[in-house]
């Protein structure tokens, strides 16, 4: 996985149209092919950008913001023309395609597909991004993302958005 609480992944990843195949059994918080990336730290200039990607992640967690791209990314953050397989099975909240979570900034997605399933005991699962408190645009966007939950009651989940 890249990028670390610490040290986040910055700068610029083009898959070239290649498929990434990310498995993963873990119990830790933030498990995606990219843990954490972003700026909190006020530098802005620059966004991360992610594009022509394909990606297909098998994650099994008993953590936190599971995603099949983005565990936690912060400040400016532009994903452009990829597309997520996800298959997903965990127990706690916040299971996305894209992104985890996305926290102070402003995140950008565009011309994208989710696909897949989220198998979930908890809240807030979602097709793009699970938990979002910031400015977080889609556009020309397709989520066909399942989601399959055993929660009864306050069970939010969305096709694009958890919470």
């Amino acid at each position: 996985m890249a990028g670390t609480d610490t040290h986040d992944f910055g700068g610029s990843f083009d898959g070239q149209g290649h498929m990434l195949t990310f498995n993963c059994k873990d119990n830790d918080d933030y498990i995606a092919p990219f843990s954490y990336c972003g700026n909190d730290r006020g530098a802005f200039d620059e966004p991360v950008t992610f594009k022509n990607l394909v990606v297909k992640s098998t994650i099994m967690n008993s953590g936190t913001h599971a995603s099949g791209l983005i565990g936690q990314c912060r400040g400016r953050v532009k994903i452009e023309n990829c597309t997520v397989n996800i298959d997903i099975d965990t127990t706690q909240e916040f299971a996305a395609g894209y992104v985890g979570s996305f926290k102070k900034g402003k995140l950008d997605i565009v011309g994208c597909t989710a696909e897949g399933s989220i198998y979930t005991s908890t809240r807030y699962a979602a097709g793009f991004v699970a938990e979002t408190n910031a400015t977080s645009t889609l556009t020309d966007c397709l989520s066909s993302v399942a989601i399959y939950s055993s929660v009864i009651g306050d069970g939010s989940h969305g096709g694009f958005v958890g919470l």
